[in-house]
């Protein structure tokens, strides 16, 4: 694959709002699993741990967990959802050897440590969007459920799924053929966001223009209720 290919690819994905109630093959699956573990992590610890949820009645007990924060209308015949954890034990494998005294706290999901949290968060989100990716080159749709990282909701979702305390819910994915085309995607200018050397603050965008576009997007949003 050359750049161009790549850039095509990166350019048509998109977050689908309404997916089919087809079913998935399970090779399609274990494809886009496979391709989320190849992803970098921190020190290589590869934190992920990949839960697919294909049971119709578990599925709409996750999803009126999750109604209580999002419309999830949209959702109930998804054939798919995975629910991508993160192992809160792996930072003891971190370089600066930082939990070697947490492991107490860290397995029993009580005190999640908050040194280096950023490493772990970046390996989960690398393994979220190599899951992305997969599931455009296979002609499948896919669609963040990020309120199932909520405490309250990610509690009842870990109960529900047996995920033990030292696993944290970094995402969940909605998983299907489309069923309609995504809206046109908006994207700032290149040029905007580009700095060399050091920050340009006149690029940067003003207070008020940052309030305007949070009102927009919240207009977008109702619209799709």
């Amino acid at each position: 694959m050359d750049f161009n290919q790549f850039l095509e690819l990166v350019k048509a994905r998109r977050s689908i709002r309404r997916l089919k109630p087809d079913p998935i093959p399970a090779e399609y699956i274990e494809k886009v699993i496979d391709a989320a573990r190849w992803a970098p992590s921190g020190a290589n610890t590869q934190p992920w741990e990949f839960i697919v949820v294909r049971n119709r009645n578990i599925r709409h007990k996750l999803l009126d967990h999750v109604s209580e924060r999002i419309d999830v209308s949209g959702l109930r015949d998804t054939p798919v959802l995975i629910v991508v954890c993160g192992d809160t034990r792996t930072r003891l494998l971190y370089p600066s050897g930082r939990y070697l005294g947490e492991i107490d706290k860290i397995m029993s999901g009580k005190d999640h440590v908050k040194l280096n949290e950023n490493v772990l968060t970046s390996s989960l989100a690398n393994a979220f969007l190599y899951i992305l990716l997969a599931a455009k080159t296979l002609g499948l749709g896919a669609r963040y459920i990020s309120a199932t990282t909520n405490p309250t909701i990610q509690g009842e979702i870990k109960k529900l799924l047996k995920i033990p305390g030292y696993l944290v819910i970094y995402d969940t994915v909605a998983l299907g053929y489309p069923e309609d085309e995504p809206l046109q995607k908006t994207l700032r200018p290149l040029n905007e966001i580009l700095h060399y050397e050091e920050f340009d603050a006149s690029k940067s965008p003003t207070n008020y223009e940052i309030v305007i576009k949070a009102n927009e997007l919240r207009k977008r949003l109702e619209r799709r209720r």
